[in-house]
C-alpha cells in the first residue's frame, strides 16, 4: 500500500486496524506494517493452498482497506514482489 500525496496521515494502529477489518474471513493470521512519509509496507502471514493465492489474498486485503476504511482515503494499493 502506499500513500498518495496530499491523503491523511493515520497513525500505525489505524493503519493496522483498516487492514485487520478487511482481513476478516481471508486466513490472515497475522499482519505487520511499517509506516514511512511514502506509505506503508508490511507482511501478512496467510494461510493459502500456495504463494499464489496467499497473494491474492493480500493483494485483496490491502485494496478492501484502501477503499472501504475512510481512514484510508487518498491511499492506494501496490502490491510489491517479494
Amino acid at each position: 500500500m502506499s500513500r498518495l500525496p496530499g491523503g491523511p496521515s493515520p497513525t500505525t494502529a489505524d493503519v493496522l486496524s483498516a487492514l485487520e477489518q478487511a482481513a476478516v474471513g481471508e486466513g490472515v493470521e497475522h499482519i505487520r506494517i511499517h509506516l514511512s512519509r511514502a506509505g506503508a509496507r508490511g507482511v501478512f502471514f496467510v494461510v493459502a493452498a500456495d504463494q499464489e493465492a496467499a497473494r491474492r489474498v493480500c493483494a485483496a486485503v490491502c485494496t478492501r482497506a484502501c477503499t472501504e476504511s475512510p481512514l484510508l482515503q487518498g491511499w492506494t494499493n501496490e502490491l510489491l514482489n517479494p
